[in-house]
């Protein structure tokens, strides 16, 4: 069963989950669709972008190769909340203008994006390596996970964050519960991969048309830019409303 906390006010890429039932609860439904709706702006409309390399043991990026392009006009991901100068959480329309920023007539890999400073600065997706942004943090462009639904959140019109969250837990404490109830368009839903109490993920539900809950699609960023379709086990995923 999902257990669903209660906000106080209240890439990019397609993620199957498995979600269980519960007992009903009341929301506001109007809410919820406006905070889906606007996480699934992030599935279109952006340029293409050129992948991180993946040769470098253990950034993140999975494999990817920085000479192929994502073609789904998606948002990216990247390691950090806080980008740009001055550093602050990415908007999409910041995230393709420093993009079109960093890009190059003709480019054929990720290692041709050019660092223009500038307010806005270029900027392209990155990652996080022994503790150093590559590129600089300034020029690092996306959304981490967490970024994504903070972003969402606000441009549905909703404001309940005491501070930019710095990770998957720091969103989800500014949450109140719990109520179990069943999962609805517009939850967030955070992963606990190894149950260790601390989520490593966040996503919204956008799409719950699927017979199947395993199929319903959320939106989110990740570093899998090859393994896009991540499946969860009902245990290792919490549901998060608006009220």
């Amino acid at each position: 069963m999902f257990i669903k906390f209660k906000f106080s006010f209240l890439l990019l890429l397609l993620f199957p989950i498995g979600c269980g039932g519960g007992g009903e609860t009341t929301y506001d439904p109007s809410g919820n669709q406006r905070i889906a709706q606007e996480a699934g702006k992030f599935l279109y409309g952006c340029p293409n972008f050129f992948l991180p390399p993946g040769d470098i043991p253990g950034p993140g990026v999975m494999g990817s190769d920085p000479y192929q392009q994502n073609l789904t006009s998606a948002v990216a991901w990247c390691p950090t909340i806080l980008v740009g100068n001055p550093l602050g959480p990415p908007t999409k329309n910041g995230y393709i203008g420093s993009l079109n920023l960093a890009a190059i007539n003709n480019q054929t890999s990720w290692y041709d994006y050019q660092e223009i400073n500038g307010n806005p600065p270029s900027g392209y997706p990155g990652f996080l390596w022994g503790g150093v942004y590559c590129p600089s943090q300034i020029y690092q462009n996306g959304f981490v996970c967490y970024a994504l639904v903070y972003r969402a959140i606000l441009d549905a019109g909703f404001n309940p964050f005491i501070t930019i969250p710095g990770a998957c837990n720091t969103l989800t404490n500014w949450l109140i519960g719990p109520n179990v109830g069943e999962p609805q368009l517009g939850d967030i839903v955070a992963y606990d991969f190894d149950l260790d109490g601390v989520y490593e993920h966040l996503g919204i539900i956008v799409d719950m048309t699927a017979q199947s809950e395993n199929d319903w699609q959320v939106v989110s960023s990740s570093w899998y830019y090859r393994n896009l379709w991540v499946r969860c086990q009902k245990e290792k995923a919490r549901c998060f409303w608006h009220n």
